[in-house]
């Protein structure tokens, strides 16, 4: 009975016979190139934009007067990175006051704040930091950011106890 099931006496069913290996090489080998192979190649997508800064007011502008929204907040921004807090102040009021709608306007209100700080006007940096923070829903990802300004702003301002409950 054994004998039926496995046969010593055939050349070919040996386990060192050349057949024999050829098969296990044969397994062996698609296995080895199976569990290296990719399941699927990275694509080349581009990553995801950050979520814009909301505007101050809903509405659109005609595109004139969001190009020149966009480069009076650009103005904003380069005078505040360059200390320069009295113009960077001017150029904020400048946006929010005749570009509310536009797309980012809000972030006039950041650099308000922060130029206010600079020039140790405290009550306009509340306001604004304060303003600020009501664009944001606490889900945004800018909303920390917000909050942050938020308390540096009470801080400065001598209320340091505010500032920890914001």
């Amino acid at each position: 009975m054994i004998h039926r099931v496995f046969c010593p006496s055939r050349f070919e069913l040996r386990p060192g016979a050349p057949g024999v290996r050829a098969v296990l090489f044969a397994l062996s080998l698609g296995f080895w190139a199976t569990s290296c192979t990719p399941v699927a190649t990275p694509s080349a997508a581009p990553a995801p934009e950050p979520p814009a800064i909301p505007s101050i007011e809903r509405g659109d502008l005609p595109d004139m007067l969001a190009e020149e929204a966009s480069a009076a907040l650009e103005n904003a921004r380069r005078s505040l990175e360059a200390g320069e807090f009295a113009q960077a102040r001017e150029s904020a009021l400048n946006v929010i006051r005749r570009y509310p709608g536009a797309r980012g306007s809000g972030e006039a209100l950041s650099i308000l704040a922060r130029a206010a700080l600079g020039l140790g006007e405290l009550s306009q940096a509340m306001e604004a930091s304060l303003g600020y923070l009501d664009l944001f829903d606490p889900s945004h990802p800018a909303y920390s950011e917000a909050l942050l300004l938020r308390a540096r702003t009470l801080a400065q301002g001598g209320e340091g106890p505010a500032a920890f409950q914001t």
